[in-house]
């Protein structure tokens, strides 16, 4: 169970961060006003931007979840530690998740850049050495 209350806390966090990244996303300029006046021209802003931020929140917590009971069900504290974690395996795993991404996102939307990059930090960080370490190894 601390492994699930774990996730919840690393998501809720991860929930946290995506609101904040997609805030700036949705600056004047940004990728999202630029999707919003191609897909939805003439809607509100906010009617675009309260879903997101919503989904965003919840999607988070989620995820981590999901990814604390991954942790619990595939027995990865027990798979010994390294790299400040109490599981290696899981670490690298959640890394090599959280750069997947990247090739494409970086194509796609280049100028939010420094968004992708530190998402995909903050991903790592919080699933690969938070979670882990909050569940207590």
């Amino acid at each position: 169970m601390r492994e699930v209350l774990a996730g919840w806390i690393a998501g809720n966090v991860l929930g946290i961060h995506a609101t904040i990244a997609l805030a700036y996303m949705a600056r004047p300029g940004g990728t999202l006003q630029a999707i919003r006046e191609r897909l939805l021209p003439g809607i509100n802003p906010v009617l675009f931007a309260v879903p997101l931020f919503v989904g965003a929140s919840v999607g988070g917590t989620m995820l981590g979840l999901i990814l604390g009971s991954v942790y619990r069900v595939g027995g990865f504290a027990e798979r010994g530690d390294g790299l400040a974690s109490p599981s290696i395996t899981f670490t690298l795993m959640v890394c090599l998740l959280a750069i997947a991404p990247l090739p494409a996102l970086l194509i796609l939307a280049h100028r939010e850049w420094i968004v992708w990059t530190v998402s995909a930090a903050a991903f790592a960080a919080l699933f690969g050495w938070l979670m882990p370490n909050l569940a207590g190894g």
